[in-house]
């Protein structure tokens, strides 16, 4: 793995943590609070979260997303990087919200549907990010 890499997955990891601040913890967290069956586990969230998890989480995510994009497809325009990155957050969102509205009863159907379009619009802004430190030409 290369520095180019490692930085771009740093930044995809910072974007990633503030986004999720502001559309978890702002935006729409009575939404997902609405529409989740989680108040009936208690104990099941952790109050407050683990940030540095949160983090790491967000890191692996979108080292995943800077080895594809810098290592296999070459993906270094803020545009391909949106549009990578919204299709890989689409249908991975889609995978895991679906297996587990389909195994347990801790969300809604609603909760799939936004939440995976949520995850979408996240994943293009962070492909943009990712891709944008991959395609950064260094000024002599």
């Amino acid at each position: 793995m290369n520095a180019r890499v490692l930085i771009a997955a740093i930044a995809g990891a910072v974007a990633y943590f503030l986004l999720g601040w502001l559309v978890y913890g702002i935006l729409t967290p009575d939404f997902y609070a609405a529409h989740s069956l989680t108040q009936y586990y208690i104990g099941l969230e952790k109050m407050p979260p683990n940030f540095l998890g949160i983090f790491v989480a967000g890191f692996a995510y979108t080292l995943m997303m800077a080895i594809i994009f810098g290592n296999w497809a070459n993906i270094n325009t803020i545009k391909n990087g949106a549009i990578a990155g919204a299709t890989i957050s689409l249908l991975f969102t889609l995978s895991v919200d679906l297996g587990m509205w389909a195994t347990m009863n801790l969300y809604g159907r609603w909760i799939v549907v936004v939440d995976v379009l949520v995850n979408a619009v996240m994943g293009a802004i962070i492909g943009a990010v990712v891709a944008a430190v991959l395609g950064h030409k260094r000024s002599a």
